[in-house]
């Protein structure tokens, strides 16, 4: 695909991951077949999608990230998340500064190296409803923020909701990597010197 300085591109993962114990990345490797070859690196989607200029990407993986030995290092549960919706006029304006104010990328994962991702059938993975109702909470509240603190507080709900949760049976931790790239001032041109410019530009005029 191609994509451009003011496009968002958001890529979403849940279903099996893993890693190898050499792996250098702290991300894990998604599960899109069924051998070690099928196994691709969620750090290497990143930098692929990066090459292709998007002004914001965003990159997250709803997957384990435990060791297994079958598993080569690579170079560089399928269920569905519920979040409340907000028609609250906040929300657009947090939604706004959050997606179309924000140049860069952020990466995530629902685990840290070693743990495995929780869920269910009906409520789906712990990471993906933390991320969709943090979200919703910050957006709404009209509070200026940015994805560090969404990202932050989204760990934090995962943490306590895997401790808190007697089907857990360990703390998973999320991971994240956020970049960000300034968004270039817009130069408005008064109307005298835009009608100028038009001026000579104009082929007609000798």
């Amino acid at each position: 695909f191609k994509c451009g300085k003011d496009d968002i591109v958001l890529f979403y993962y849940s279903g099996h991951g893993i890693r190898a114990y050499q792996d250098t990345s702290e991300f894990p490797q998604m599960c899109l077949g069924n051998s070690d070859q099928d196994y691709i690196s969620l750090e290497y989607v990143k930098e692929k999608i990066e090459r292709k200029g998007p002004g914001l990407s965003i990159i997250l993986a709803d997957c384990c990230n435990s060791y297994d030995s079958s598993v080569t290092p690579k170079e560089a549960v399928m269920i569905t998340a519920r979040a409340r919706a907000s028609d609250k006029s906040s929300h657009d304006e947090g939604m706004r500064k959050l997606f179309l104010e924000t140049r860069g990328s952020i990466i995530a994962a629902s685990s840290r190296k070693g743990e495995v991702s929780w869920g269910n059938s009906y409520y789906g993975g712990l990471f993906t409803n933390g991320f969709l109702n943090e979200i919703d909470l910050y957006t709404s509240s009209g509070k200026a923020f940015d994805w560090q603190e969404l990202m932050w507080r989204t760990r934090c709900r995962v943490v306590a909701d895997s401790r808190s949760s007697r089907k857990c049976q360990g703390v998973q931790t999320p991971i994240y990597k956020i970049e960000f790239r300034n968004i270039p001032s817009v130069i408005r041109i008064e109307d005298g010197i835009n009608k100028a410019l038009a001026t000579v530009a104009d082929a007609s005029i000798s």
